[in-house]
């Protein structure tokens, strides 16, 4: 573009020039004319005026044309020199101005400008760990530690903790806790066969959270459990939990009580001991027990429901079962109900045998005191 124009410029400078030559010969030309004509003409004074008259004349289209042809060469180049002036301009501009982007948005320079105030995203939030997959595992215990293969419990020193729902055997001896730490919705069994566990400063079974836990007895074994410290039970569960099994379960609550539940604690079979200074076997909102053979010493009440603040809780059933008593106050004690039949309960006691602000039934012959 730039040479094009310069090319213009120069074709317009050659044309004034040429202009101004061309008006120069025509006048020079007229000058030679009136000079040649005018010595034979001299005779009169008019024909001398005339000749004055001319020559002035030519003389002064010669000064007006050069003039002209002057000026239009001046003028010509103010021209040319704004043109140059004004194609430099818009170079200069071309070259300053940011080029587009190739998508014809913002120029390179926008789009740097742009990523540079254009704040990083938030790293994303580190998703949960999946809920470990229900399954059987075996875990034996070896003393002040154990050892599982499964994902699903984890062993810190003597603390042996179950995550997920599903079957764990037990074997060997522990110095420490069987803790139950798994989803609301999970159900867990827990089969003894032939373990000794004993804490000195907690519960020997402990259940935090799931929806139900078995403790079962495998058959033909005797599983020892004891407690420490400041314990509440020697087995102490803040879920439903059962006892059964075709084994034996000896549990020694030596701080409280021997097996408690926040929610209901069932017996449906098994052999059953339990040894506390206190109670000997707690539900809060109900004991159930359904079969087994069972013996319990309890410096208070032998069997007992506590949950006074909800209607209809606090409730003991004893339906099935041979039991044996040794209970320095109550054989059973409620809140809401006692029920007894179908079961046949011995019993040494200082207290009452139904002790129940609510309904009593207890059938004829179900419970006997002895001395």
């Amino acid at each position: 573009m730039k040479n094009k124009n310069i090319a213009c410029m120069i074709a317009l400078i050659c044309t004034a020039s040429l202009l101004a030559s061309c008006s120069t010969q025509d006048n020079e030309a007229a000058d030679s004319t009136v000079q040649t004509e005018a010595p034979a003409s001299v005779t009169e004074v008019s024909e001398t005026s005339e000749v004055t008259t001319v020559s002035e004349t030519a003389e002064s289209t010669e000064s007006t044309s050069v003039s002209e042809t002057e000026v239009s060469s001046a003028e010509t180049s103010v021209s040319v020199s704004e043109t140059e002036n004004a194609v430099t301009s818009a170079e200069t501009k071309a070259e300053a101005s940011p080029s587009p982007s190739p998508e014809g948005g913002q120029s390179d320079n926008g789009n740097s400008s742009q990523e540079n105030n254009t704040e990083k995203p938030a790293d994303p939030e580190p998703e949960p760990e999946p809920a470990p997959e229900s399954g059987d595992a075996a875990i034996e215990l070896k003393g002040d530690s154990a050892e599982c293969s499964s994902s699903n419990v984890s062993i810190n020193g003597s603390e042996v903790t179950i995550k997920a729902e599903g079957n764990y055997k037990l074997t060997g001896s522990l110095n420490g806790t069987i803790i139950v730490a798994a989803p609301k919705d999970a159900k867990v069994d827990i089969e003894l066969a032939g373990v000794n566990i004993s804490c000195s400063n907690g519960p020997a079974i402990r259940v935090d959270t799931a929806d139900k836990v078995k403790i079962i007895s495998a058959g033909g074994t005797e599983n020892t459990l004891s407690d420490g410290g400041s314990s509440e039970a020697c087995i102490y569960s803040k879920e439903d939990i059962t006892l059964k099994g075709d084994g034996v379960i000896k549990v020694y609550g030596n701080v409280k009580n021997a097996v408690q539940s926040k929610n209901t604690l069932k017996v449906t079979g098994g052999t059953l001991e339990a040894n506390s200074p206190n109670n000997g076997l707690v539900g809060k909102d109900k004991v159930a027990i359904e079969a087994g053979q069972i013996t319990i010493n309890a410096s208070r009440d032998a069997i007992k429901a506590t949950n006074e603040s909800e209607a209809g809780k606090g409730v003991v059933l004893v339906t099935g079962g041979n039991i044996n008593v040794n209970a320095g106050d109550d054989v059973i004690q409620a809140i809401s109900e006692i029920t007894v039949n179908n079961c046949s309960i011995s019993a040494k006691f200082e207290g009452k045998k139904a002790n129940c602000t609510g309904a009593v039934n207890v059938d004829e012959g179900c419970i006997t005191k002895i001395k």
